[in-house]
């Protein structure tokens, strides 16, 4: 977990340069580090995905919880810098957010298919995200 936070405030950080600077291409080191940040993150959020019936809400909402200070701080740094990629990244994530919240009871049951669609979607955003900032190049 403390490789994962560091990662995030390192890509935190990065985004606030960048932005700070003005320029619009992004220099190789600081571009790698944010790739390498939502890479960590994509990593946690990815656990939405492995829900099943059997998966208890508390569970879920445990997961929610460590990933919501690193989306807060991904969409800060974006005010700035104004990625579509990165709002639609931060959407996808809000809209699972407020999904989980409004969950009660023990156990997922059926609504763990919803879970994992909107896991799906947001692993598509996460790699929009990636193309738009050049990760992987």
């Amino acid at each position: 977990m403390t490789k994962f936070v560091s990662s995030v405030l390192t890509v935190a950080i990065i985004l606030v340069t960048l932005a700070g600077c003005g320029g619009s291409a992004l220099p190789a080191d600081a571009r790698q580090r944010v790739c390498e940040g939502l890479t960590s993150l994509q990593t946690t959020v990815a656990q939405f995905a492995a829900v099943d019936a059997n998966t208890k809400v508390a569970d879920l909402k445990q997961i929610k919880t460590k990933v919501d200070g690193a989306v807060q701080a991904i969409k800060t740094a974006n005010q700035l810098l104004k990625l579509t990629a990165v709002d639609q990244l931060t959407a996808s994530y809000d809209d699972l957010s407020t999904q989980i919240d409004g969950m009660s009871g023990d156990s997922l049951g059926t609504s763990a298919v919803q879970i994992q669609i909107g896991a799906q979607k947001l692993n598509t955003t996460f790699a929009q995200a990636s193309t738009a900032l050049n990760c992987g190049q």
